[in-house]
C-alpha cells in the first residue's frame, strides 16, 4: 500500500467517523422528538378520554360540578393543541431520519476498505433512528389529532353544537321510549298472569265449595217419561242450573251454598216448586216431588187462580191447572260461563320509519383499506337514495379513504336498506367495486358488505345516521353521514 492510498483511506475513515457521530447527534435528537410525540399522543388521549367521561356525568347522571364544566369547555381545545404539537414534531423526525438516510446513501460512491469495515453500521442506523422515536412515526398521532379536532368542532362551533345535541336528545328520547315501552309492556303481560291466576284460583275455590244437592220426582198416576222433565234451581228469580231427571225421576245439582228452589217443568204437566231450602256445607237430600197432570179437574172449593200465584220464595203447593197449552216451553238455556279473555288495550305505535322520497348525504368514515391490516384509513363518503315506502330504501353510496401512508381507495357501490321497525335503525346490503392506488399501482376488487346504522332526525328535512359496516375488502368501517331529505 503506498502512502497516497493510506492518506486516502485515512481520510475516508475520517468522514465516516464524523458521519458517525453526527448521525448519533441525530438519534439523540429524533429520540426527543419521537418522546415528546409519544407524550403528547397519549396526553391528548388521556384529556379527550376525559371529557367524554365528564360529558356523560354531565348529561345522563345529571352530576354538576364546577370541575366538569372547566374540562369541558377547555378540555377539547387543549387536547387539540397536544395533538397538533405531537403531529408536528412526529413528522418533522420522520422527515429528518429521511434526510440523514439520503445522505448516507451518497457516501456508497467510494467502495474502499474503510466503508467495508463500517458498511454495516451505516446502513443499520436509519433503523436505529427508527426504533429510537419509541414507535411514535404511526398514524396514532394523526388519528388523535383528528379525533380531538372533531371534538374541539362540536363544543366549540355553534351550529355542530346545537346539531350534535339534537341529535343526542332525540338517541336519547327514542331509547328511553323504547325501553319505557317494554317495561310497560312487561308489566301489562305480568297482570295478566296475575288475573289469570286469580280467576284460576276462584273457580278452584268455587269448585271446592260446591255441594252436592238430590233429589226425586214422581208422577201422580205413575204414567209418562220422568226423564223428558226438566228441573232448574232457582236462586230468587234466577235459574242458577238445570239438569233433565232420569227415567227413575232422580235429579241432582252441584253448586256453592246459598238460597235456592227447585222448579219441575214436564210437558202435560203443571209447572212444581219445592220449599226455599239453604245449602250449607254438607249434601242435602230434598224431599220427593210430586207433579200432576194438567187436564185433572179440580175441586169446586179451589181457590182462584190469581190468589194461588207464586210468591217471591215458592211454596211446595201445587198450583190450579191452567189451559193446557198447545206446545210445552223449553227449559231456558244457562247463560254461557263469562269469557276469560279480556280487552287488550292497543300496543303502543313504534316508530316509522321515513316516508317515501329522495335522500342525500355527506360524511366521513375510518375503515381498513390500508396496506397494512392493523392501521387505519381515514376518508369521506357521499350518498343518494330514495325510500320506497316506509320499510325499503335503495341508492349509491361512494366512499373515499387515503390510510396516510401509500394507499388510496375509492368505493362504488350499490346499496338496499330495509328500516327496522325500532327506533329507524336499518340494515344496508352493499355491492359494487373497489379501486384501490398503491404506489402508483392500480388495482380492481369487488366489494361486498353488511352496513348497520341509525336514523336520527333533527327536524324535519336535515338527519343524521352514524353506522358501522363489516365486508370485503375494507374488512371494516364505521363513521357518521349528515344528510337531507327532499320531497316528503
Amino acid at each position: 500500500m503506498t502512502i497516497i492510498d493510506k492518506i486516502i483511506i485515512d481520510k475516508i475513515i475520517e468522514d465516516t467517523k464524523r458521519d458517525i457521530t453526527r448521525m448519533l447527534r441525530e438519534a439523540r435528537f429524533v429520540e426527543i422528538t419521537g418522546r415528546i410525540g409519544f407524550i403528547c399522543t397519549m396526553g391528548s388521549l388521556a384529556i379527550i378520554s376525559v371529557v367524554a367521561i365528564c360529558a356523560v356525568l354531565t348529561r345522563f347522571l345529571q352530576m354538576e360540578h364546577i370541575v366538569f364544566s372547566v374540562i369541558l369547555n377547555y378540555g377539547p381545545g387543549i387536547a387539540s393543541a397536544f395533538g397538533t404539537v405531537s403531529s408536528t414534531v412526529t413528522y418533522y423526525g420522520w422527515f429528518r431520519i429521511l434526510r440523514g438516510k439520503k445522505k448516507l446513501n451518497a457516501k456508497e460512491e467510494g467502495k474502499s476498505e474503510a466503508q467495508n469495515q463500517l458498511g454495516e453500521l451505516i446502513q443499520s442506523l436509519p433503523d436505529m433512528l427508527g426504533s429510537f422515536a419509541g414507535g411514535c412515526f404511526s398514524q396514532a398521532s394523526t388519528a388523535v389529532l383528528g379525533v380531538s379536532i372533531a371534538v374541539s368542532t362540536v363544543a366549540y362551533v355553534p351550529a355542530v353544537n346545537e346539531a350534535f345535541n339534537d341529535a343526542v336528545n332525540k338517541a336519547e328520547r327514542a331509547v328511553v321510549r323504547t325501553i319505557k315501552q317494554d317495561k310497560e309492556e312487561q308489566i301489562e303481560e305480568k297482570k295478566e298472569i296475575i288475573e289469570d291466576i286469580e280467576e284460576i284460583t276462584e273457580e278452584i275455590i268455587e269448585e271446592v265449595k260446591k255441594q252436592h244437592i238430590v233429589g226425586k220426582l214422581n208422577l201422580k198416576d205413575g204414567a209418562g217419561e220422568k226423564e223428558k222433565a226438566v228441573v232448574e234451581l232457582m236462586s230468587g228469580n234466577e235459574v242458577r242450573d238445570w239438569v233433565f231427571a232420569d227415567d227413575e225421576g232422580n235429579y241432582d245439582f252441584y253448586v256453592v251454598p246459598g238460597d235456592y228452589t227447585v222448579r219441575v217443568q214436564l210437558y202435560g204437566y203443571e209447572t212444581v216448586y219445592s220449599a226455599p231450602f239453604e245449602l250449607g256445607n254438607k249434601e242435602i237430600l230434598l224431599s220427593e216431588i210430586t207433579i200432576k197432570p194438567i187436564d185433572e179437574k179440580k175441586p169446586a172449593k179451589t181457590k182462584p187462580v190469581e190468589k194461588l200465584a207464586v210468591p217471591v220464595q215458592p211454596t211446595p203447593l201445587i198450583q190450579p191447572k191452567p189451559k193446557p197449552p198447545t206446545e210445552m216451553p223449553l227449559p231456558p238455556v244457562p247463560p254461557p260461563p263469562p269469557s276469560r279473555q279480556r280487552l287488550q288495550e292497543p300496543a303502543p305505535p313504534k316508530a316509522e320509519a321515513s316516508k317515501s322520497g329522495f335522500f342525500a348525504g355527506a360524511g366521513s368514515e375510518l375503515n381498513n383499506n390500508s396496506a397494512n391490516k392493523g392501521s387505519t384509513a381515514m376518508g369521506g363518503n357521499l350518498i343518494l337514495g330514495y325510500d320506497l315506502n316506509r320499510s325499503f330504501a335503495l341508492g349509491l353510496n361512494t366512499v373515499y379513504s387515503h390510510d396516510m401512508n401509500t394507499v388510496s381507495t375509492l368505493e362504488s357501490m350499490v346499496m338496499f336498506r330495509y328500516y327496522l321497525p325500532v327506533t329507524s335503525s336499518f340494515l344496508q346490503a352493499e355491492a359494487g367495486g373497489a379501486l384501490s392506488a398503491m404506489e402508483g399501482k392500480n388495482s380492481t376488487v369487488p366489494l361486498g358488505g353488511l352496513t348497520a346504522g341509525l336514523r336520527l332526525d333533527m327536524d324535519k328535512s336535515w338527519y343524521l345516521e352514524p353506522t358501522i359496516r363489516g365486508g370485503y375488502p375494507f374488512i371494516w368501517g364505521t363513521g357518521v353521514t349528515l344528510g337531507k331529505k327532499f320531497g316528503r
